[in-house]
């Protein structure tokens, strides 16, 4: 993890390069470890570590955004220029107000240790279980398992600073025999809320009721969908919004 002053220390680096009239620095680090399995076996044990700074900066009453996962000083130097160069082309938004004053939210507990700990031989034992039901079931199993930590921290130049870290842990399991197929997931800030047992019984117990499926004639029908299909059609919906312009500046170093 970053943790809180390596946070600051990064966000007022970039604060201190900017002239723009207002600079606002979002930093998101990630850390995450997924285990994926399919056809009834783990394959692939993976880990990430990232950390981005996202820089508006605000000139008159135009924004500009750049982000960047390069953390050295000429590359913190580039995203914040490349963030002031954006707004100077922007149009003018006259509804724009300017960034918030000084303000130290409150933060919300969100974090689990079990989750920022949980280690991939935890996560193998949890498939485990689907994997062998599965299989005793003559299904295929296929999903994964992640978790990991976020930390969210913010600094402008008006004197905002927020920092908050939290955890997450989501687990996704897909059951298929030769004419049928179950789905089920659950996720979660804490680690103790999933049921990896529960999920997998759910997937599995969908594939199993498909089984010998049969037609039905073409026409109008009532369909009820799961709460899974829901969340599909929202996530969809907001990953195609309008998003503000962005100039993305080259990685060349990760931390």
């Amino acid at each position: 993890m970053t943790g809180p002053e390596r946070a600051k220390e990064l966000m007022q680096k970039a604060l201190r390069a900017s002239q723009a009239d207002q600079t606002e620095v979002l930093l998101v680090a990630q850390d995450q470890e997924l285990t994926r399995f399919a056809n009834n076996l783990i394959h692939q044990n993976v880990a990430e570590t990232d950390v981005t700074l996202t820089i508006r900066a605000v000139m008159g009453k135009r924004q500009g955004v750049a982000t960047t996962n390069n953390l050295n000083d000429e590359g913190i130097a580039r995203a914040v220029e490349a963030a002031r160069e954006a707004a100077l082309r922007q149009p003018e938004d006259p509804d724009f107000k300017g960034l918030p004053g000084p303000h130290a939210p409150d933060g919300a507990r969100a974090f689990d240790d079990e989750a920022a700990a949980f280690s991939p031989e935890e996560r193998a034992q949890a498939v485990g279980i689907v994997c062998r039901k599965a299989k005793e079931q003559r299904l295929t199993a296929s999903g994964a398992f992640r978790t990991g930590t976020i930390e969210y921290a913010l600094a402008n130049s008006l004197g905002t600073v927020a920092y908050h870290p939290t955890t997450f842990a989501d687990y996704g399991v897909t059951a298929m025999s030769d004419d049928s197929a179950g789905r089920a997931e659950a996720s979660g800030w804490k680690v103790a809320d999933i049921n990896p047992e529960a999920v997998g019984d759910e997937a599995l117990g969908k594939a199993a009721r498909g089984r010998n499926a049969r037609r039905i004639e073409p026409g109008e029908y009532t369909v009820v969908v799961e709460p899974y299909v829901a969340e599909d059609i929202l996530n969809s919906l907001m990953n195609s919004r309008a998003s503000r312009p962005t100039i993305s500046t080259p990685a060349s170093a990760l931390t």
